[in-house]
């Protein structure tokens, strides 16, 4: 992801209300777009929607969002590997009450890798529901796990979007790596029988 004065106007432009900057913008970034929606898609289900079809959700969703005021690229990016994250949960919730399948799920980490492996609904709520106990104690660390795991953005990538050096992003990324194993490797119960 490079900075792209043309793509900041855009968003800038469709925070004022333009439709066919919104437009344009999809079409400028399609590709990355899907990629993204590529790695979401292998992070989420494998009975989950092919990327195309995230992609199009993607739009709808943020198309939908009067109220967002786009800073740049990064916050683009953000928001959109964040609204990812949301329909990926979704569809594993979905396909998990139609199994009604329940307990306690033990998961590595390791087994779940930073990025690209279709995932169990279980392992996705279970990852999805670290993450909200993750974002009470520490929203910061728990965006990075976003971008990192539902977005798959490198090091390099995630420091840009969160807006610290590479070395600060290794470091938390280090620890919250550890935490997020930990976590998985004790058993979370899935989200859709937690209190």
């Amino acid at each position: 992801m490079q900075p792209d004065a043309e793509t900041t106007i855009l968003l800038r432009e469709w925070t004022q209300g333009d439709d066919d900057a919104a437009n344009e913008l999809f079409n400028r970034l399609y590709d990355e777009i899907h990629a993204l929606a590529g790695i979401a898609r292998r992070q989420g289900p494998a009975e989950g929607p092919q990327a195309t079809a995230l992609v199009h959700e993607l739009y709808l969703r943020l198309t939908a969002q009067k109220r967002a005021h786009w800073k740049n690229r990064g916050h683009f990016f953000a928001i959109a590997s964040r609204i990812l994250r949301r329909i990926v949960v979704d569809e594993a919730r979905s396909l998990r009450a139609e199994k009604r399948g329940s307990g306690v799920q033990k998961i590595s980490l390791a087994e779940l890798g930073d990025v690209g492996l279709h995932s169990r609904p279980a392992e996705v709520l279970a990852v999805e529901a670290c993450l909200q106990d993750l974002e009470r104690q520490s929203p910061e660390r728990a965006r990075l796990v976003e971008l990192r795991f539902f977005a798959g953005l490198s090091l390099e990538e995630t420091a840009e979007v969160l807006g610290q050096s590479r070395a600060t992003t290794v470091r938390q990324w280090r620890v919250t790596k550890g935490w997020l194993s930990r976590e998985l490797e004790k058993g979370v119960r899935p989200l859709d029988h937690r209190v």
